[in-house]
């Protein structure tokens, strides 16, 4: 991930074990650590030999959205906080 504020395109680098780590230390505090529960019909659906599902439901939210939300939040600059709508707590950009 670049984290860097730019807007994601087709030129972008993929995504990390690296980034990965960093963003579950960096959401570490903040999410909850969700289940995994398996699905036999999704693996028979699919061919795969077995298909896992993360129970995000079990987030304060409702959604796996916190981690991505959160974990981008976590790396802007002060000046990309700055940017911001306080009255709203809505960004400029769609999106982040």
């Amino acid at each position: 991930m670049n984290g860097g504020g730019e807007e994601s395109g087709a030129d972008e680098m993929p995504v990390t074990l690296a980034d990965v780590e960093a963003a579950r230390e960096r959401i570490a505090d903040v999410v909850h650590r969700t289940p995994l529960d398996t699905s036999r019909t999704f693996a028979e659906m699919s061919g795969a030999a077995s298909v896992g599902l993360k129970l995000e439901t079990a987030q304060r939210t409702g959604s796996f959205k916190i981690r991505g939300a959160y974990n981008r939040m976590a790396q802007l600059s002060a000046a990309e906080r700055e940017g911001g709508d306080r009255r709203t707590g809505r960004t400029r950009r769609p999106g982040v």
